[in-house]
């Protein structure tokens, strides 16, 4: 006796979600383990097959350490298996400003699959602390030079210049902004005024 089983032509269809969407946002502080990704597919005859998923990393030049970045995992959920994609290692948008993602669902029946790629967007966060350029600054005033003094003896001259510098990435969040604090001498805010900017 020969059984002829009918094969399934056609491939998957990845269905609609809200957590299923070509292009995804992500910060770059996200937690680890986020989920960013939660799609399924079935069966292109409507068949109840099972489908299951594959992830991998896009052509981006970027996507070449996606692979470690992100990592797949199913669930099941009422009598579907769905697909999730979640972060496994930290993101910077200074190394990496995008990846591309893609995951192929393959019936294991007629192991026909189909495949849909994602572009993850990575967001900057203000994340760089600022770091002077050197440890110690130095400058030198008379002892009993009044402020009206010194203006007049150097006008707008400044005792000493102080550098810091920002890694983060052009804009608000790499400009640098400077104040004297009060602490551990209260005195040096009150004598002394620096320019928030330079």
């Amino acid at each position: 006796t020969i059984k002829i089983h009918e094969k399934q032509q056609s491939a998957p269809r990845w269905q609609s979600s809200p957590d299923c969407k070509d292009v995804i946002t992500v910060v770059e502080n996200a937690e680890m383990n986020k989920v960013i990704l939660r799609c399924h597919a079935v069966a292109g005859d409507g068949a109840k097959s099972s489908i299951v998923y594959k992830l991998s990393a896009g052509g981006a030049p970027q996507s070449a350490k996606a692979d470690s970045k992100f990592r797949q995992f199913n669930k099941m959920e009422d009598g579907r298996e769905w697909v999730e994609v979640v972060i496994m290692e930290p993101l910077d948008y200074e190394q990496a400003h995008n990846y591309t993602l893609t995951l192929t669902a393959t019936d294991v029946n007629s192991h026909v699959s189909t495949s849909r790629t994602f572009t993850i967007l990575v967001e900057d966060v203000n994340d760089v602390v600022p770091n002077f350029t050197v440890d110690l600054f130095t400058g030198t005033v008379d002892e009993e030079l009044t402020p009206n003094e010194y203006m007049e003896k150097f006008g707008r001259k400044p005792i000493t210049v102080v550098k810091a510098v920002d890694t983060d990435s052009d804009g608000p969040q790499n400009d640098v902004h400077y104040r004297i604090l009060e602490v551990p001498d209260p005195e040096g805010a009150r004598l002394f005024r620096n320019d928030e900017l330079t």
